[in-house]
Formats: structure tokens, sequence, C-alpha cells
């Protein structure tokens, strides 16, 4: 290496001496003019100080690539490799990623990455005759070369993840100097991944958990539900057959003694009569509600045999109509719903979904102390939209982006199912929401539907 470099200096030596003579040359009898010769002096001391790096790189990388040494593209290769190592994400990609690079920076020769099983041997089919290079480099820790093959050992904190096959020897020492540190990197890289993938599983066991947990939970409260509403249902049967002849009895009764039997005016007299259907739909609908949201809760698909085509005006007024609003709330709700749209799904699910919005928005006007809620459809040529925006709290930015993942809540007494339910319900209607939000201004959320 010290006889490399000196040979670098004695040809940038020569080069500068060459040129000092070609100017001289060139200059004539002027160079004996002292005040030309400082002149030149200086134009050459500033020519060097410029231009000394680049003509050291380009003179060391011609030297040696003349004697077989690494060039400065290889090296930067593999530093660019490095660079791009540490943004992969799986396995897969990254054992591809350093295969196809080092054939291109190494030239022709052949180039693997094999990665080792949880058992601690090569996964995959391995050629027989690596096979022997691996346990030598298992054995040592070093590099190997053997049977025509030179094995580098990929490190990690528990053993070694894998080697690096190269087709031939290596014998540039700073070549491989620089495959051992980027075998460390992809090392580094690996448990990076590995890691990940492990707390992605343990997330998706305790999601699994919890939904397991809460349908068990739901199951439970949908039967102490229905068994009430059974009864409900049942005792306005009772009352339905009998209504009838008790109004009668009622109407005979005002006329012999009308200062004690009032006459029912006729809109509360309608009101009677359309009582019993009224509460025995009611009951119906809630026990479908309770069908939907178990069967969503399981992440079971939807019957889609059972959508219909559903008015989104109809969904909106009736959502506006049932919701228990409290004192005051309703007025703070401005429905635009000169347009209208039909999407095919269930009516009372999408109603439900709009609760879960109402009840977020209405939940962020309180803790704001002001604001209000506005819903307003549009139409379009290739979709058509609902756009729920309520000027409350807003959305912290951290927040926004995992609002729609399940069991994720910001409140102490919410569940986090809300959203990730209007997700998976909007999904079986082959429709989406996203939400926009400046935090403490407004929250919006848009409901997009297939035109």
């Amino acid at each position: 290496m010290q006889t490399k470099n000196l040979l670098v200096h004695a040809v940038m030596a020569l080069l500068y001496a060459m040129l000092w003579y070609t100017l001289a040359a060139l200059a004539g009898e002027r160079i004996h003019d002292p005040l030309f010769h400082a002149a030149l002096l200086l134009a050459l001391s500033l020519l060097f100080t410029f231009s000394y790096t680049p003509l050291f790189v380009a003179v060391h990388t011609s030297v040696r690539s003349l004697f077989g040494g690494l060039p400065v593209t290889t090296s930067a290769g593999i530093a660019q490799m490095i660079d791009t190592l540490h943004e992969q994400t799986s396995r897969e990609p990254l054992v591809e990623l350093v295969e196809k690079s080092l054939l291109v920076l190494l030239g022709q020769r052949s180039a693997r990455l094999l990665l080792t099983s949880a058992a601690g041997e090569l996964a995959g089919a391995a050629p027989s005759d690596l096979a022997a290079l691996w346990q030598d480099v298992r054995r040592t820790r070093t590099p190997v070369q053997k049977g025509g093959n030179t094995g580098i050992p990929v490190p990690g904190e528990g053993g070694l993840l894998g080697m690096l096959v190269l087709q031939g020897t290596v014998e540039d020492v700073e070549l491989r100097g620089l495959l051992q540190f980027l075998a460390r990197q992809i090392g580094i890289a690996l448990e990076r991944i590995e890691a990940q993938e492990q707390r992605r599983r343990r997330d998706e066991a305790a999601h699994d958990e919890k939904i397991q947990a809460l349908a068990t939970l739901s199951a439970n409260i949908a039967h102490e539900m229905r068994t009430p509403l059974a009864g409900v249902r049942a005792s306005i049967g009772g009352v339905q057959a009998c209504l009838g002849d008790l109004l009668d009895a009622h109407a005979v009764a005002a006329q012999l003694q009308p200062e004690r039997f009032a006459p029912l005016r006729p809109d509360r007299l309608e009101s009677l009569q359309s009582t019993a259907t009224r509460i025995t739909d009611l009951v119906d609908q809630a026990n479908n509600v309770i069908d939907l949201l178990l069967v969503n809760l399981h992440n079971d698909k939807l019957d889609r045999r059972s959508f219909t085509l559903c008015s989104m005006r109809a969904c909106v007024e009736e959502a506006l109509e049932r919701y228990p609003f409290r004192r005051n709330e309703r007025a703070r709700v401005e429905a635009t719903l000169d347009t209208d749209f039909n999407f095919l799904g269930i009516h009372s699910m999408m109603v439900y979904v709009l609760f879960n919005l109402l009840r977020n928005a209405l939940y962020s006007l309180e803790a704001a102390g002001r604001g209000s809620i506005s819903i307003r459809l549009e139409t379009g040529g290739e979709e058509n939209r609902l756009v729920f925006t309520d000027t409350g709290l807003g959305i912290a930015p951290e927040v926004l982006p995992h609002i729609f993942d399940g069991f994720f809540t910001t409140r102490a007494d919410g569940t986090g199912a809300g959203l990730a339910f209007c997700v998976r319900t909007l999904a079986s209607f082959e429709a989406r929401i996203d939400a926009t939000s400046v935090q403490a201004e407004y929250a919006c959320f848009t409901l997009h539907f297939p035109a």
C-alpha cells in the first residue's frame, strides 16, 4: 500500500514538473523577467492548491486499477448499498439487493447471500460444495477461501446469521475488509428486520386477543340484550291486540262521560295507533344491528346477497332522527341534503356508522366548549362523497395516522372500536373513509362511495 502511494506521488510530481517546463518553454525569454517569473509561480501555486485533491484521486484510482486494486467506484457503490440496506423492511428484498449490487460492483464475479434458519443451518437448498465452506466459516467466524469460493461470515448478536459467498478468491486486503464491514452491516439490518417482525407478531397477537375477548363479551351482552328485547316485542304484541278495543271503549266513555274522559286529539290518536308498530320495528332493527355488529366484530364478510340499494340522504335523516341527542346538541348539527346518491349496502349499518361519527364529533365539541357539525352530500362522475366536519378540538398530527387502528383511542372511556368498525363496514360496501384535521380548528371525515 505504501509503495503504491509513493508511486502516486511520483507520478503527480512528474506531471507538475512537466507542466512547469511546458509553461517555461512557452514563456521563452520572459521567464527571466522577475515579475513574470513571480506571477507564473503564483499561478502554479494556486493551480497546485485547487488541483491536488482531484488529481490525486484520479492518479490513485489509475494506479490502483493498474495494480489490481480496489476502484473508488466500488467503495462508493458499497457505501451506497449499505445506506439502502438499512431502509429494507423484509429479508427477501435485502438479499436481492445485496446479490445484485455485488454482481455489478465486483464485475462478473458470482455473489450470493445465504441466511441461516432457526436451527442455525443455511436456509433453503444450499449447494453441497458450500456446506463445507459454511462449516469452516461457522467454526472460524472469519473469511474462508475453499473450493474456489470465498465465504464471509454475517455476524449477529446471537451467532452467525449467514454468509456472503463470492466466486473465486479475494486477494485485495482492502476489498476483503470492506466486504467484512458490509457483512456486519447486513447483520445489523437483519436483526432490525427480525425485531420489527417480532414486534409486529406481538402486536397482531395482542390485537387478536383483544378481538377475541371483545367478541366473547359482545356475544354475552348481545344475549342479555335479546332477552328484554324479546319481552318488549311480546308485550307490545299483546298491547297491539287490545289497543283497538281500548280506543273504541275510550271513545264510548268520552261520549257517555265527557267530563271524566276527554276526547283524544286526532294527532294523539294517530300516534297511539302507530306506536305498537313503531316499537316492533325498532326492536327488529335493534336485533338486526346486534347481528350485524357481531358479524363485523368477528371480521366475517357481510353477505352481499343481503345488500340493497340505499339512499344516503335517507340514512342521514334517520341517523339524525334516531340519535339520542342531549339538550341543545341537535341544534349544533347542520345537514345539507340538497342532493342524494345511492350505494349498495345495508341501511341500518350505515346509520350506525353515522352514529359513531356523531358521537365522536359531539365529544370533541363538548371538550372544546364550542363548535358545530356539518354533514353534506356530494356527487361526482367517479365517486360520491359524504363529508362530515366538526369544528371542535381537531386531531393532533401524531394521532391522525392511527385513528382508524383497532383499539386505538385517546379517550379515557373509549374503546377504539368505533372508527375501526366504520372502516370495516365501509370496506364491505366497497367504500372507504379518510380524515384530515387541523388541531384546535376542525376534523373532517370523508366517506367515498363508487358512483
